[in-house]
């Protein structure tokens, strides 16, 4: 075991020592409702098929801001041991167009008889960049910066994810892209997801999230959340997203504070929503805040009497 987390500790590193310059990737509040977006090894963890849909309109009232739409499903194979995905991301940011469309594999191992299982995951996408430049004016006609080659705006791409997990936790660290491409200033960017469920009192958990993103070129930035959950049913908590260079949100690095809060209706349905307010000099004071709503299904067992993870995860 010492062997196996020091290897979990070496890969988490090396993921986060990666450096070139890039674009920024998308990035969701709800980010633990939201493994499987960047780290294939989630997929087929829960046991079930489970569809998950995110809706984030960033910086609401500012002209060209962001608007992200995610959609997953995963389950198991017949095997107990395999888990497949596929999911689809559009990014949109002024007349920048991002989507992507992936495939994902996983292999769960299980490690000892408290039920702890370390998965490995691939993700094999296609990714497709496209800017309208109808949306940009420039002072010099023809501006050769802005001409894309429309022969090379589908992309291929690998990833690559590992995740250990239980009941009661999780971590998990990626890559879900390891091709770089120079030409659309793509390279690759490293995750950590990691959480737990605490019996804080009768009917109600503590559930604390890290996920930690490493953009090359930028400072490293991390978001941490906090949700009391009540019977498992209701949850609420705050969030903070900052960088390490600067620990509290402030204007010049950006960041802000954040609040979530879900229901899951009955067994299989779960709604959630967080809303976001930017510390960024750019956007403070400019608009009416991030808004995000995600909507889970998780299909029934079929299988009599199986024991889910708790569907908070």
């Amino acid at each position: 075991m010492n062997k196996f987390f020091f290897t979990i500790i070496f890969i988490g590193c090396f993921i986060f020592s990666l450096k070139t310059i890039a674009q920024q990737e998308f990035s969701f509040s709800q980010y633990m409702f939201s493994h499987q977006t960047i780290n294939p090894a989630y997929a087929g963890s829960k046991k079930v098929g489970n569809f998950t849909a995110l809706h984030r309109s960033q910086w609401v009232g500012f002209e060209g801001s962001p608007l992200t739409q995610s959609f997953t499903f995963n389950g198991p194979f017949n095997s107990k041991n395999l888990g497949f995905g596929i999911s689809a991301v559009n990014d949109k940011i002024g007349p920048i167009l991002n989507t992507s469309a992936n495939f994902d594999l996983s292999y769960h191992l299980r490690l000892n008889e408290a039920n702890t299982r370390l998965s490995v995951g691939l993700k094999f996408g296609l990714h497709n960049y496209n800017l309208n430049t109808d949306l940009i004016n420039t002072l010099e006609p023809s501006d050769q910066t802005f001409i894309m080659d429309k022969k090379m705006n589908i992309l291929p791409n690998i990833g690559f994810g590992l995740y250990l997990y239980s009941m009661k936790w999780y971590f998990g660290v990626s890559i879900p892209k390891m091709i770089k491409n120079d030409i659309y200033n793509m390279s690759t960017h490293g995750y950590m997801l990691s959480g737990a469920l605490f019996n804080i009192a009768p009917d109600w958990e503590l559930k604390p999230s890290l996920f930690i993103k490493y953009s090359p070129g930028s400072p490293l930035g991390y978001d941490i959340s906090s949700l009391i959950v009540y019977k498992e049913t209701f949850w609420l908590g705050p969030q903070l997203r900052t960088t390490i260079d600067s620990p509290i949100p402030d204007a010049q690095f950006g960041g802000g504070f954040g609040v979530i809060a879900g229901l899951n209706i009955n067994k299989n349905i779960s709604i959630g929503y967080s809303y976001g307010s930017s510390m960024g000099i750019t956007s403070l004071g400019f608009n009416y805040g991030t808004h995000e709503v995600m909507l889970r299904y998780e299909l029934t067992p079929k299988v009599i009497g199986l024991l889910r993870s708790p569907r908070i995860f």
